[in-house]
């Protein structure tokens, strides 16, 4: 089975945390970005690892570089999943898909 499991902690330093334990698949988000602007987009960055990088432990803390190729990789995942069907009419930019959307400024770089 395939399901992904949310739930919410309290977490000190970090904002989420995906992890397989004996193929349960869980994220578990800091309580406190329940209403945070970029919730969506932290939890479709550990919905990547769940997907991609099912046997990895992965903790997300926003920061401004991806240290790692698999971290880009689901920063990108998340930004482009996040934009996709935005409405595009004359004059949007890609920074106002991404205020829409809750997308860190930081990943702009993912937005053609």
């Amino acid at each position: 089975m395939n399901n992904i499991s949310i739930e919410y902690a309290l977490f000190e330093n970090i904002d989420a945390v995906y992890s397989n334990v004996l193929g349960y698949k869980l994220i578990v988000l800091d309580e406190r970005i329940t209403n945070d602007i970029h919730k969506d987009f932290i939890v479709a960055h550990e919905i990547y690892h769940a997907i991609e990088h099912e046997d990895t432990v992965a903790f997300y803390h926003h920061a401004k570089n991806a240290k790692s190729r698999k971290e880009r990789e689901a920063n990108e995942f998340a930004t482009k999943l996040l934009a996709y069907g935005f409405c595009i009419e004359e004059g949007t930019t890609k920074y106002d898909i991404m205020r829409e959307r809750g997308i860190p400024e930081e990943m702009e770089r993912f937005i053609i």
